[in-house]
């Protein structure tokens, strides 16, 4: 990989604390810390999303920079 490249994969069930960060970061993605990290998976409504994730039909990805470092990720919840 070029130095200060990224590539995006598939998220595994390994990234969920990554997964769950990213989550977290957007619900207080406009400046308001709206949202504690302990409130974030205590909250039904919201921890719903990573709650047995995945499950057949999720998906996720990481991306990395060229040293694995995780830098950002998306989550899909299509499960009911």
């Amino acid at each position: 990989m070029t130095k200060g490249a990224i590539r995006v994969r598939a998220a595994t069930v390994d990234d969920k604390s990554i997964l769950a960060a990213a989550a977290f970061q957007a619900m207080n993605g406009n400046g308001t810390a709206r949202f504690t990290q302990e409130g974030f998976k205590t909250n039904p409504s919201l921890s719903r999303y990573l709650a047995g994730w995945p499950q057949v039909g999720d998906f996720g990805v990481v991306a990395e920079t060229d040293d694995g470092t995780p830098i950002g990720s998306m989550v899909s919840e299509l499960h009911p």
